[in-house]
């Protein structure tokens, strides 16, 4: 039997229409298995006809920056949880999929806070600390020997995770503030990729997303059988 692949996609949706966000266009193009939001209606998501195909679904109005996150899957899903938080909202939540030939698949979606705002828990001490805690969870995952696919809006220019690939690192990124006429000169949105797993598949789609957030598309198999 040949290896299964998953497909993979994230967003930071700002909070916007998922019926005139471009959601229905990443489908089209990617027809990803797993979709990742952030900043998401989960109201709205959760009604929207464009992901009737996608039934398995993870809806966190309490996690990430408001109004939520959401995690949708065309494959079935066996298990759910969050990363409790060092402060706040969750910033981290995820599912196990049930992947044939395999012993399930771990997605996460993650959003950091943002390391300045109004207030004081906006910092990049309290961001740093929610960082640490993703990439904690990462690794302990790693160190089980349950691969993984980790989503989403970092908040940091820089960001890595030890044994963890950054699946779209080389790919040409769109610069905060959504003007396609600069070079791209930051990157935020990012999809880890866990030991156990290889990418056969990269990209961004900057176009669809018309804002600084740009979906990040991975598509991922067993590295080897019996993973």
């Amino acid at each position: 039997m040949d290896a299964p692949t998953l497909r993979v996609a994230t967003w930071n949706l700002q909070a916007r229409d998922p019926a005139a966000v471009g959601i229905a266009e990443l489908l089209a193009t990617d027809a990803p298995d797993v979709l990742l939001f952030q900043e998401a209606r989960t109201d709205l998501l959760d009604r929207f006809e464009g992901l009737m195909g996608h039934p398995h679904r993870v809806l966190r109005p309490d996690a990430g920056s408001r109004p939520g996150q959401a995690i949708f899957s065309r494959v079935p899903i066996e298990a759910t949880g969050q990363v409790d938080p060092p402060a706040g909202r969750p910033r981290l939540v995820w599912a196990r999929l049930a992947v044939p030939a395999t012993s399930g698949i771990v997605v996460a979606s993650f959003h950091s806070p943002v390391p300045f705002g109004r207030t004081l828990t906006d910092n990049p001490w309290r961001r740093f600390r929610h960082l640490r805690s993703i990439a904690a969870f990462a690794t302990d995952l790693a160190r089980d020997g349950v691969p993984t696919v980790l989503g989403g809006d970092a908040n940091a220019l820089r960001y890595a995770i030890d044994g963890y690939t950054d699946a779209a690192h080389d790919r040409s990124w769109r610069p905060v503030g959504g003007l396609p006429w600069l070079p791209p000169v930051a990157r935020i949105d990012r999809i880890f990729v866990g030991p156990g797993l290889r990418v056969t598949s990269a990209g961004t789609r900057c176009r669809i997303s018309r804002s600084d957030h740009c979906p990040v598309v991975v598509t991922v198999e067993p590295a080897a059988r019996g993973v």
